[in-house]
């Protein structure tokens, strides 16, 4: 079997990515290869592939266990021979899976390195028949890497214990040329081929929204329906963003290093199970976290260093659609993130770092080719897919105002930051300014007619053109130098871009919904909701995540090409053979119904989904357990919204597990039930009327079943 044509069996895609194949041949070739390829660009296929077409067991050496977790059940749901070994198994699971090993029944094993240092492991292991070890994560090796694990040292003994030699492949998303070295020469990899891809994500729509209310900007942009991460600062952001979103009604997870291993492992899984698709987290959360439909990553707050920004953001967007990569930036953050590096006495390369995010935050420049040029490539021109290539612009010649900002900045004796510089333009007379007497020069208040927002921005873009200099480090102080001489002598105007701050920007091309980001029509975009519905249900009742059943791409191939027949379906884009034989028929089936003339198409492809003997409310009940919310139920079931509501109090009436807070907020539901004590009754009209007019009469129902329910388990 050819490489591509196992791609398109087991794996359902027509062609490789850039560079897969290029990596892919040399392995099979039998040559040693290093992969260094950004987050999302496909490099699990690079060793997927070959370990399919090579005898005998492949090893995959990982360090991040829900990786694992992961691939490995995508790949048995393609028919695939895989198995992982690593702390989370318990010891009957364990033997199972090394049974399987030893009967030469597992085509790739996947194994975390400190399985490695368990006595006799290696010794057994190598008695396999093993062709190919791939290592992930492998900057993991080098003690210049960031996430240098000694445990992963243990590789080389165990590829010098299997004979014949096999194959050796290492993959990861960054490596210095230093990290680079140090992988080659502690794998002890023989000639081996490099591959180095770009760090372009093309399907990523990079955002940067300053100064905004971030909360609302959060409530316009976030869609219930699908997958999105918002990374914050602190533990205590974490908290306060989380409840502000959970009692405005979104399916919103929280993730930090606070909460206990168990909670932190629930709401992982309540996250890539798409029962809770928004994630709040710190930098804790991510690593390891292959889910592909991830339509927003959202910054809440300015990361530490570019290098962090890039790699959060590759966990959008990793099925090769499009996404957004949004960072709201106030210039508090970078307070915050000082504060961090100073508690952690972090050197000087790191405020420098920051620096260069800051400049990311505020450049009107294109976004995309500011990350490529911090990354050492060169853009093309502009990429007409960012915020600041699809926004309008206002040239203002600013000339006059810089040289008003050198002269403050000299006359203050060059010994200030941006942000002192503009309070002594603006005529601040705080505290600093009196006590270094800066109100006293000629300077001070010379620009008070504007923001001191805005004094900073044109600061910042002197900076960028090099007009000043700013020292790097910890005290940005800033400096004249030759460029300040020109301007200051009327030989270089100075114009500047501004974004109009009125007009929020939404490119055609990155819209809110999944199914807008794929350009489907009116029609076909009904038909994608109703397969992400079906989607859910089937997940639900195999106990795996949606996007194993199919992800997101997949479904919008599927409305694309609306295959008619078992044949058809491997034109569709992730159905190989094995996907075809589990999932086609009832595919088809859906297909055939939406092609009918029944004018209540969503109701009946539901309701021939569901088991027939079942009550109407249980099928509601089952949606709202797949993860849909009221909205949903009610558009896909055609059903009013209080009959939605009488399934689901039916539901928690006969004791299944229906969370009250997905319908009343904490608030309302103190109000309620205050109310209800104190009239001593459960009749909804006197309730009702005690009540603030918000409070509507569903909320009050499920109220009174839910107390009754509480009251009778007493």
């Amino acid at each position: 079997m050819e490489a591509l044509e196992c791609l398109q069996k087991y794996f359902g895609y027509k062609n490789f990515r850039e560079s897969q194949e290029e990596t892919i041949d040399h392995l099979l070739q039998g040559r040693d290869t290093l992969g260094i390829m950004p987050t999302g660009s496909g490099k699990s296929i690079c060793y997927q592939i070959p370990a399919l077409l090579f005898e005998g067991m492949t090893l995959v050496i990982s360090p991040l266990i829900s990786l694992m977790k992961d691939q490995v059940q995508t790949l048995k749901e393609n028919g695939i021979a895989a198995e992982v070994l690593n702390s989370s198994l318990d010891k009957k699971t364990y033997i199972d899976v090394l049974r399987k090993v030893y009967r030469g029944e597992v085509k790739l094993l996947y194994i975390s390195p400190e399985r490695l240092e368990v006595e006799g492991f290696i010794e057994k292991l190598s008695k396999q028949k093993i062709s190919f070890v791939a290592v992930d994560e492998a900057h993991c090796i080098s003690q210049w890497g960031h996430d240098f694990r000694p445990s992963y040292r243990n590789i080389y003994h165990l590829i010098e214990e299997i004979h014949p030699r096999p194959v050796v492949g290492a993959f990861t998303a960054t490596a210095t040329i230093r990290v680079k070295e140090d992988i080659i020469e502690q794998l002890s990899l023989e000639n081996p081929f490099i591959k180095v891809t770009g760090f372009d994500r093309d399907n990523l729509y990079p955002v940067v929204e300053r100064n905004v209310d971030k909360n609302k900007y959060l409530l316009e942009e976030l869609d219930k329906r699908e997958s999105a991460i918002i990374y914050c600062a602190t533990r205590k952001i974490v908290e306060e963003v989380y409840t502000f979103l959970k009692r405005k009604g979104f399916p919103v997870s929280k993730y930090h290093g606070g909460l206990s291993k168990e909670e932190r492992e629930d709401m992982q899984n309540l996250f890539i199970y798409d029962k809770l698709p928004v994630m709040v987290a710190t930098l804790a959360f991510g690593m390891g976290i292959d889910k592909p439909d991830v339509r927003k990553v959202i910054h809440y707050n300015l990361p530490k260093s570019m290098e962090n920004y890039y790699q959060e953001v590759g966990r959008g967007g990793r099925d090769g659609e499009k996404f957004k990569g949004i960072l709201l930036f106030a210039p508090g953050d970078i307070r915050i993130q000082k504060f961090l590096l100073d508690q952690n006495d972090s050197d000087e390369e790191e405020y420098e770092k920051l620096d260069q995010m800051v400049a990311y935050a505020n450049t009107n420049g294109c976004l995309r080719n500011y990350i490529l040029e911090y990354f050492n490539e060169k853009p093309d021109g502009k990429c007409g897919f960012c915020q600041n290539c699809d926004s309008s612009f206002i040239e203002e010649d600013i000339t006059i105002e810089s040289k008003k900002i050198l002269s403050c900045i000299y006359r203050s004796g060059q010994r200030f930051g941006a942000s002192l510089i503009a309070d002594i333009l603006k005529g601040s007379r705080n505290k600093r300014i009196r006590e270094l007497k800066l109100d006293e020069i000629s300077t001070h208040g010379l620009m008070k007619e504007y923001d001191k927002k805005r004094i900073v921005q044109m600061i910042d873009e002197l900076v960028q053109r090099e007009i000043v200099t700013k020292e790097q480090g910890k005290f940005p102080i800033l400096h004249l130098n030759e460029k300040s001489s020109e301007v200051l002598k009327d030989k270089t105007p100075v114009i500047m871009r501004f974004r109009k701050e009125e007009e929020k920007v939404y490119s055609a091309k990155a819209e809110k919904t999944s199914a807008r980001v794929f350009d489907l029509t009116p029609e076909k975009e009904k038909l994608f909701e109703v397969f992400r519905a079906w989607r859910k249900v089937k997940a639900s009742e195999e106990q795996v995540p949606p996007y194993v059943i199919a992800s997101d791409a997949t479904l919008r191939s599927l409305v694309e090409v609306l295959p008619k027949t078992s044949e058809e379906l491997l034109e569709v884009h992730g159905i190989g053979e094995r996907k075809r034989d589990s999932i086609g028929e009832e595919v088809l089936r859906i297909l055939g119904i939406w092609e009918g003339e029944n004018t209540e198409k969503e109701v009946e492809i539901i309701n021939s989904s569901a088991n027939k003997d079942e009550p109407s409310y249980l099928v509601t009940f089952q949606l709202y357990q797949s993860g849909l919310d009221i909205e949903e139920i009610q558009r896909i079931r055609s059903l009013k919204k209080t009959t939605v509501c009488g399934h689901l109090i039916q539901a928690l009436k006969e004791g299944y597990s229906v969370n009250i807070e997905d319908f009343v907020s904490p608030e309302k539901m103190e109000q309620i039930q205050s109310v209800q004590q104190e009239l001593d009754t459960y009749r909804l009209k006197p309730i009702k009327e005690a009540l603030p007019e918000e409070i509507d009469y569903d909320e009050i129902r499920f109220m009174m079943a839910w107390i009754n329910r509480e009251n009778s388990s007493e």
